[in-house]
Order: structure tokens, then C-alpha cells, then sequence
């Protein structure tokens, strides 16, 4: 509420300010007029058109101060209605306290009777009633907890309405502010006008001023030359006026002088008049500002001990803090130590699992390999057999020359997915357990000197693991960030540390290995180490997909051994075939069919020799053979 009174007392002055302008600016009007006769039109209208802008300028700025007056205000009853709330909840914690209290008081004071009783029915009776009021101590208890949720429910809702009313304000100023740069610009674009055009009007008016001089000047010319000559007539005459000329001339300087002279004494007094109207009235504004640093200072007083108060209660809210940190330390500590134990454990259980996992791995990988060698057999047989019968159709059936298909068909880039499981490079931990000693050395100073490659994760994790573990990590997460997956790239490395010196292998200086550390990095980059690290990961999988992509491909060559072309080849020569087969077959019983009337007719001749034969025919008048001859005949 201060800072708003201060506002508003700044805002009342300056509204006295531009009230005495307007006062001293109706007194100097005149001169202003006089002014702009002399200057023109041009100056004055880019005066007025600065005084306009400024106008604007302040308009839209105390629209856009105006959101932020009313944010500080909500503020400021914010906190008010905040600590009258925070009184009104301590006084009831207060007394809550002292009722409870009371109460606690009243029930450890009842024991004692209860204990010299020995009848158990009022033993239970003044059981039951001190059941009851620890039933009252406690509700009344849980009765100011769910009013402390209440109004932390409150303080939530409160808190969002704030978050969006803001959002609201920010939005509301971003607005304000893009509509006064809208309306500068207009008004920029406005006043410009109308100075170019008073400009031009400056400009009209100079040029006809100077033609009318011009002219003015030409025809006095002209009346100069004429006037020469009459004056040449009547000099005679003019020497005779001359000396009364001369006086009139020198009377009428003289009252002109008199009369510029008074009116100079009158424009001082004026002037000392309005300085005086102007010391008095700075007087005035000198007089109000005291007053108002005066009444500021006894406001800074009030707050500097406001805020003594408030380092008082934060220093309580420390030293409680400070004691619950001391109690979560210890509980997070122990935590962290149960925490290290199972992180090993589970660690032991991981090696073991991956163990595990490699071992499966390679007898997935020989399986796999002996159901391919085992299915490729039976496909290449299959093969050879599709072969062998295309060669035979083309040679026996159609008198062509066979070619066999090229040995590309039968081979695979890829050595199946046994191979990749063979395949993978050490890892990190692998490399960090170097075998020879120059290794361990170089590896060692490593650790010394270019500690900074250490991740900040592993640095924690050095304070929870036993000493001779540090250097092992600390190896490891130094090859990490190097970009080292390789053998061949730790030999790249250990060959920078190592100078030949008379056919003997020393080690460089450790104040040298910052330098050969670089050097290594970038003859690492240059040969694509890092980018082949990284890409490692990348590496391997497209690597698998390749492997199956190809063992596809290997398997649709060996389905299509035959061309289609082949193909459709066998397909007509089986139809020609078939329509060849259906016509043999149709010769074959035709031919059949024609031994059977052969042995008929066999059959019908032995029977008609041997009716011809027969005795009966003798008896006949007309044997058969006579008819027959007779027929033949």
C-alpha cells in the first residue's frame, strides 16, 4: 500500500508540474507566436509534431504501468489477507496447545484413582470415560488438521488462480505494448506528413518573398535612375532644405529613442516579475519534495524493522531446518549405505547373468549354424536334382546348348548369426585390465594427470567402493571418453607415451601427458577413431539386419535357380508334352483295338473254314463256297 500512496503522490505532482507549464507557456504565448513568425512554419510544426508524440508516447506508457499498478496491488492485499490468516492459525495452534494440554494434565492425573480402585466394573467405567476424552483430545487434534488441508487446498487453488491472472496480465501488456507501437507508428507516419508539408509551405513562401524582393528592388532601380536626374535639376533646392531637414530628422530620432527606451524599461519588469513568480513557485516544490523524503524515511524506518523481525523468525525456521536436515542426513545416509550393498549385489548378479547370457548366446549361434548347414544340404540336393532336369530337357528334349547358372547364386556374403556372436569387440572394462606392465603405467599416469575426463557420475561412486577399485573406474571411464573400443586403439595410445631412446622403450614424462593426450586425440579423430566408436553401436545392429537381409536373399536365389523364362520353357514343353503323351496314348489304343479285330477275324475265318469244311454242306443244294466263288466271281 505504500509503494501505491508513492505512486499516486508522483502521479498528483506531476500533473502540478504540467499545470504550471500550461500557466507559464499562456504567459510566454506571444512570444511563441513571434517566434514562429520568425522561424516558420516548418520549425514550429516539427515542434508540435515531438510534443504530439511525446503526448502518445506517455499515453501508452501508463497503459502498460497501469497492469503492472494493479498486479502490485493484488499483491500487496495478497499478503495482507496472508498474515492476518497466519495470526489467525497460530492463535488457534495456541490454543489448541493449551487446551490439550489442560486436557493431558487432566487425564495423568486420573490414573492415580483409577489405580487405587479395585472393583473392575468402575475400573472399566473410568476407563471408558478416559477413553472418551483421549477420543475428544485427539478429534479436536484431527478437526484443526483437516482445517490446515483445508486452507492448503485453498493456498493451491489460490496459487493456480494467481499463475492464470498473471498469464492474463502478461498477455494484457503484450497487447498494450503491440497497440502503442501500432499507434507510434501511425503517429510517426502522421506528424512526418505534416512536417514535409509545412515544409513545403516554408518553401512557397520563401520563393515568392524573394520574387517580390526581387521585383521590389528592380522597379527601385528604375526610380533611382529616374530620380538621378530630377535630382540633378533640383539640387540647388535641396542643399537649401538640407538643414531644415536635417533637424526634423534629428527630433524625431530623438523620440524614437525615448519611446524604445521606455518600452525596454517596461519588457525588465516583466521579466523580473516572472522570475520572481518562478523562484517562488520552485520554492514551493522544493518545500513539498522535503516533506516527501521526510515521510519516505519514516516508512524506511518501519520496514527495516519489519524485516528485523522477519530475519528473526527466518533464523528459528533455519535452526529447525538445520535439525531435520541433521535427521534426514542420518536416515539417507544409512540408505545409501544399504543402497552401495544391494548396488554390488545386483552387479555380482549381472556379471553372472551376462556370463550366462554369452554362453547361450554361442549355442543358439551353433544350432542355428547346424540347421542351416543341415537345411542347405537338403536344398542344394534339391537343387542339383532341378538342375540335372533342366539340363536334360534342353539337351535330350529340345537340342539346345545348357549353360549352368554362375557360382554367384550359391555363395552368402554373410557367415550367418554365429558370426556375430563371435564377433563383438573387448569392451571397456576389458581394455581397462591391461596385461602387460607398460600398459598399466601409461594407464596409471592416465588416471594422475587427466582426472578431468572422469564423469561426474563415477567420482560419487569412488567414496562408496574400496580403494583398489578407484583406479579401475577411473580407467574405465577415461577409455569411455577417449572413444577407445579396439585393441588396435589402446595400442594408438600407449605407442604416444612411449619415446625410443638408444633401442630401449621409456615412458614420457607425466608433465608431457596432457600434451601427447592431445596429439593422440587428434591423430584418433583424423583416422576416424571416435566416429567409428560412436557409430559402433550402429555398426552391429545394421550389421545384423545386413546378415538377414543377405540369408534372404541367399534363399530366394536358391528358390529361383530356374529363370521364369526356364520356367515358362518347361511350362509349354510340358503342355506340348502332354498333347504328344494324350496322342500316343490315343495310338496306343487304336492299335489295341486293332489286335483285337485281328485275332476276330482270325477267330471268324478258322470258324468259317470250318463251317466251310463241315459235312453238312454236301448236303445242300447250294453249298456256301459255290455262293462265295459266285460272289467273287
Amino acid at each position: 500500500m505504500s509503494r501505491i500512496e508513492e505512486r499516486r503522490k508522483r502521479i498528483q505532482i506531476r500533473a502540478k508540474d504540467k499545470v504550471g507549464k500550461k500557466e507559464a507557456t499562456d504567459g510566454s504565448k506571444n512570444t511563441k507566436d513571434d517566434e514562429r513568425k520568425k522561424l516558420g512554419v516548418g520549425p514550429h510544426q516539427v515542434h508540435a509534431s515531438r510534443a504530439h508524440i511525446d503526448k502518445v508516447q506517455r499515453s501508452g506508457t501508463s497503459t502498460v504501468v497501469r497492469v503492472r499498478e494493479s498486479s502490485d496491488e493484488r499483491e500487496n492485499i495478497r499478503r495482507i489477507n496472508e498474515e492476518e490468516r497466519r495470526r489467525v492459525r497460530r492463535q488457534n495452534l495456541e490454543t489448541e496447545a493449551r487446551v490439550s494440554a489442560k486436557r493431558n494434565a487432566a487425564v495423568a492425573m486420573r490414573w492415580s484413582s483409577i489405580l487405587e480402585k479395585d472393583i473392575p466394573e468402575e475400573i472399566l467405567a473410568e476407563m471408558m470415560l478416559q477413553k472418551e476424552e483421549c477420543d475428544r483430545i485427539v478429534l479436536s487434534k484431527d478437526t484443526l488438521i483437516q482445517e490446515f488441508e483445508r486452507e492448503l487446498r485453498v493456498k493451491d487453488e489460490t496459487y493456480v488462480k494467481s499463475l492464470k491472472k498473471q498469464a492474463e496480465d502478461i498477455d494484457e501488456l503484450i497487447d498494450n505494448m503491440n497497440k502503442q507501437t501500432v499507434e507510434m507508428a501511425r503517429v510517426y507516419a502522421d506528424e512526418l506528413e505534416e512536417v514535409e508539408r509545412a515544409y513545403l509551405v516554408d518553401r512557397e513562401q520563401q520563393t515568392n518573398k524573394y520574387d517580390d524582393e526581387l521585383n521590389a528592388l528592380l522597379t527601385k532601380r528604375q526610380e533611382l535612375e529616374q530620380g538621378f536626374m530630377e535630382k540633378k535639376a533640383k539640387q540647388i533646392q535641396e542643399s537649401q532644405r538640407q538643414f531644415d531637414d536635417e533637424r526634423a530628422k534629428e527630433a524625431e530620432e530623438y523620440n524614437f529613442m525615448k519611446i524604445q527606451l521606455e518600452t525596454t524599461v517596461q519588457k525588465l519588469e516583466q521579466d523580473f516579475q516572472q522570475i520572481r513568480a518562478t523562484f517562488q513557485l520552485n520554492q514551493e516544490k522544493l518545500d513539498y519534495n522535503y516533506q516527501i523524503l521526510y515521510e519516505k524515511d519514516q516508512e524506511n524506518l518501519n520496514v527495516i524493522t519489519q524485516l528485523k523481525r522477519k530475519i528473526t523468525r527466518l533464523n528459528d525456521a533455519l535452526s529447525n531446518m538445520m535439525t531435520r536436515y541433521s535427521e534426514l542426513n542420518e536416515k539417507y545416509r544409512s540408505e545409501n549405505n544399504q543402497l552401495t550393498e544391494e548396488y554390488k549385489r545386483v552387479t555380482e548378479q549381472f556379471k553372472d547373468l551376462q556370463t550366462k547370457f554369452l554362453h547361450f548366446q554361442k549355442l543358439d549361434a551353433q544350432r542355428y549354424r547346424e540347421v542351416w548347414q543341415m537345411n542347405e544340404r537338403t536344398v542344394t540336393e534339391l537343387m542339383q536334382k532341378v538342375l540335372q532336369a533342366d539340363k536334360i530337357i534342353h539337351e535330350q528334349q529340345l537340342g539346345l546348348e545348357w549353360s549352368p547358372p554362375s557360382d554367384e547364386i550359391f555363395q552368402i556374403r554373410t557367415d550367418t548369426a554365429a558370426d556375430l556372436a563371435e564377433d563383438g569387440g573387448p569392451s571397456a572394462k576389458q581394455l581397462a585390465r591391461a596385461e602387460n606392465k607398460k600398459t598399466r603405467l601409461i594407464l596409471q599416469m592416465l588416471c594422475d594427470e587427466a582426472g578431468f575426463l572422469v564423469e561426474g557420475k563415477v567420482k560419487k561412486m569412488l567414496d562408496k567402493l574400496p580403494k583398489e577399485e578407484h583406479n579401475l573406474l577411473k580407467v574405465e571411464s577415461i577409455i569411455k571418453a577417449l572413444g577407445i573400443d579396439t585393441k588396435e586403439g589402446m595400442e594408438q595410445l600407449v605407442s604416444h607415451f612411449v619415446n625410443e631412446d638408444n633401442d630401449e622403450l621409456r615412458l614420457v614424462d607425466p608433465s608431457r601427458a596432457i600434451k601427447c593426450l592431445r596429439n593422440f586425440v587428434d591423430e584418433f579423430r583424423d583416422s576416424g577413431g571416435p566416429t567409428a566408436a560412436a557409430a559402433a553401436g550402429q555398426a552391429a545392429n545394421s550389421k545384423s539386419a545386413s546378415n538377414r537381409r543377405e540369408e534372404r536373399q541367399f534363399w530366394e536365389r536358391m528358390s529361383n535357380v530356374i529363370a521364369r523364362k526356364t520356367h515358362r520353357l518347361w511350362k509349354n514343353l510340358y503342355q506340348v508334352m502332354q498333347q504328344k503323351n494324350k496322342t500316343l496314348e490315343d495310338r496306343k489304343r487304336q492299335i489295341s483295338g486293332n489286335d483285337t479285330l485281328d485275332t476276330q477275324n482270325r477267330e471268324l475265318r478258322a470258324l468259317l473254314s470250318q463251317y466251310m469244311s463241315a459235312r453238312v454242306n454236301d448236303d445242300l443244294y447250294v453249298p456256301p463256297a459255290q455262293m462265295l466263288q459266285l460272289q467273287q466271281g
